[in-house]
């Protein structure tokens, strides 16, 4: 370790770990400057909690209004212990390149249109080898072939469309990657996928529209809400398909399924043989054998 790493690891371990309470959430808990949590909820001296790996960075879920939210821990160390530059700053970066590295002297707020080149002035090496791949002689001058092209890690790479999202290839070691567009752009938004359920969305349903505005994480059942939305005809369908499955059974097949029932014979079986759903066949036996006890 150099000298002046040194002092400068002796002054961050010299300031006293500060604890705030997080005024927001429905139980007690209390953030450090050092990025530890505590929870109150099971222990009135409080216990910390560690929260869990989401894309790299460590994400809590809290109580807020009855409702279960998850947090970024390094967002709210920025949001109680480190001052904006600006006022309409949403972006906090690591200037370590470690995302778990949640010390208050480790955050730094800054605007989105200036999140690189912050990165750049505390750690440019790791922007190159770990955000840009493979660095080629070439990289910083974009090809005139007419074709499209996305700047990422100082190196231009060219621009490919699978019919539902636009990603380029990127050299890791020996290894090539798809890298979507769009999931490049919500990480330097500092909007990381918040779990592995969460899929890239386009408001406006355009793929190839990357405006940030345009890009969002959403689960198949938000996107399916979403469709619906522009779709009612189809909502209205799928409702329809709904009420068919709760119409009664007709009395030979309810006749049949008596008929089974009284063989031993199991719903798995019955729906198979008689090509009935088995929530429905599963439905009707327990209501039979409600009316039988009552």
């Amino acid at each position: 370790m150099k000298p002046n790493d040194h002092d400068k690891q002796s002054t961050i371990e010299e300031i006293v770990e500060e604890w705030k309470q997080l005024d927001f959430t429905d139980h007690k808990y209390e953030i450090s400057n050092y990025g530890k949590v505590k929870s109150f909820a099971r222990n009135s001296k409080g216990e910390l909690i560690k929260g869990r790996d989401s894309t790299g960075y460590l994400q809590l879920d809290l109580r807020v209004k009855g409702k279960r939210k998850s947090f970024f821990i390094h967002r709210l160390v920025a949001e109680y212990f480190c001052r904006k530059s600006y006022a309409n700053s949403t972006i906090v970066i690591h200037k370590d390149g470690d995302k778990k590295n949640n010390h208050f002297s480790n955050l730094e707020w800054c605007l989105p249109e200036e999140q690189i080149k912050v990165k750049r002035k505390y750690l440019p090496k790791h922007l190159h080898s770990k955000l840009g791949g493979s660095v080629s002689k070439k990289s910083d001058k974009k090809p005139e072939d007419g074709k499209d092209y996305f700047m990422f890690g100082d190196k231009y790479h060219r621009i490919s469309d699978n019919g539902s999202c636009l990603f380029i290839r990127v050299k890791f070691g020996d290894k090539w990657k798809s890298l979507a567009l769009a999931e490049i752009i919500m990480e330097r938004d500092d909007r990381p996928k918040p779990s592995n359920k969460h899929k890239l969305g386009y408001i406006d349903w355009d793929y190839k529209n990357l405006d940030p505005n345009n890009l969002i994480w959403e689960t198949q059942a938000d996107k399916t809400e979403r469709l619906y939305d522009v779709r009612p005809l189809q909502k209205e369908r799928v409702r329809q398909m709904g009420l068919s499955h709760t119409k009664d059974i007709h009395p030979k097949k309810k006749q049949k399924i008596d008929e089974y029932l009284s063989k031993g014979k199991t719903v798995s079986f019955i729906s198979r043989v008689l090509n009935m759903p088995y929530s429905r066949v599963r439905k009707y036996v327990l209501a039979q054998k409600e009316t039988e006890q009552s």
